[in-house]
């Protein structure tokens, strides 16, 4: 009877249990367990000390941990730096000084690795084959070069410092190498970048095609009289912009307007996010003829335009984006957590 209940309590189990047990699992193993090949850099063989060094480091259960408490320093470190911070003070000094150490520690912590793995010629395993190392290598590469140029002193370039010292903002990029779930949300959208394209096109064929039609009924029609400092029996006598020129006033245009398709395209996609679109709608409800001033609710039929473009456009098309995004990152964590090895379950 206890067999029964134990073998349909396993079968009870959930799918995303038995994933997150595998995923536990596999890397935890893979992590543990680190191949040594051929001879890296061409010096160091497999049975070299030093290499053996690296990997009893790079092995040990605290090497991940450390690293990450690093990049959090030096995180934080890099919020705390300002412009207008006096640059031969005692804080900037002290600032200086720890990102020279913080530096020295990822620059060992490259070379470790490059040691142990190599760099380019020991197969799929060297270091640099890896995007996410490469990117590491970059920062230091950039770190190191902002201080060859700090220690220059006034001879240096201020335009080359301030780009190298800009450079610093990748360092906390350094998570995404140590961080699962952000690896998969960043290859997600790296993988979702051809649907959004499909998606993007979608997009300038209905903003063209939307735009032509407000172009047809609005082109020259959101001009309007600034009257500021005139009486208001004169604002009252003001119906064309002769009149408005003529009775001191200036004949201004919105900067969202339907002139011409570009900016009809440009008014529409600023209206796809929501912001401001019901100011469009009522100056085009108010708006009469070219060169007319306008009247308050004159096309009162525009609401139903503006309205079915903002349900298209907005509710629906922007969606469809976070939809792709979604559906690859489910594909990319459904491909990590190896399912065709849970099928005989």
């Amino acid at each position: 009877m206890s067999m029964v209940m134990m073998q349909n309590s396993n079968k009870l189990m959930s799918l995303a249990m038995l994933k997150k047990l595998e995923l536990i699992e596999k890397f935890g193993e893979e992590k543990k367990q680190i191949k040594i090949v051929g001879r890296s850099l061409f010096l160091f063989s497999k049975d070299n000390y030093l290499r053996q060094v690296c990997a009893k480091v790079v092995k040990h259960n605290y090497y991940d941990t450390g690293v990450l408490i690093l990049i959090t320093i030096s995180t934080i470190l890099l919020t705390l730096d300002s412009p207008n911070m006096d640059s031969k003070g005692k804080f900037a000094e002290v600032l200086g000084y720890l990102d020279y150490v913080l530096t020295m520690l990822f620059s060992l912590e490259s070379l470790l690795n490059i040691i142990l793995f190599g760099l380019l010629c020991n197969g799929r395993n060297s270091y640099a084959r890896d995007p996410w190392n490469v990117m590491d290598l970059l920062i230091v590469f950039f770190s190191i070069f902002n201080i060859v140029l700090d220690l220059q002193g006034d001879s240096t370039d201020l335009s080359i410092l301030k780009i190298f010292r800009m450079l610093r903002v990748l360092r906390p990029l350094r998570f995404l190498k140590r961080n699962l779930g952000l690896k998969i949300q960043v290859i997600s959208l790296m993988n979702a970048i051809p649907g959004i394209a499909n998606l993007l096109l979608i997009s300038l064929l209905l903003l063209m095609i939307f735009g032509i039609q407000a172009v047809g009924f609005l082109k020259g029609t959101f001009y309007y009289c600034d009257t500021n400092g005139m009486p208001e029996y004169v604002i009252e006598q003001i119906q064309t912009q002769w009149d408005c020129l003529d009775y001191g006033g200036a004949w201004v245009n919105h900067v969202g307007n339907f002139d011409n398709v570009v900016n009809a395209m440009v008014t529409m996609f600023g209206m796809m996010s929501t912001e401001g679109w019901l100011d469009v709608m009522w100056r085009a409800v108010d708006s009469t003829a070219i060169h007319q001033v306008p009247r308050r609710n004159n096309k009162q039929a525009f609401i139903v335009f503006f309205t079915v473009f903002i349900i298209i456009a907005s509710l629906f098309l922007l969606n469809l984006f976070v939809g792709v995004v979604i559906n690859t990152f489910n594909i990319e964590k459904e491909k990590l957590s190896r399912n065709n090895l849970m099928t005989d379950l």
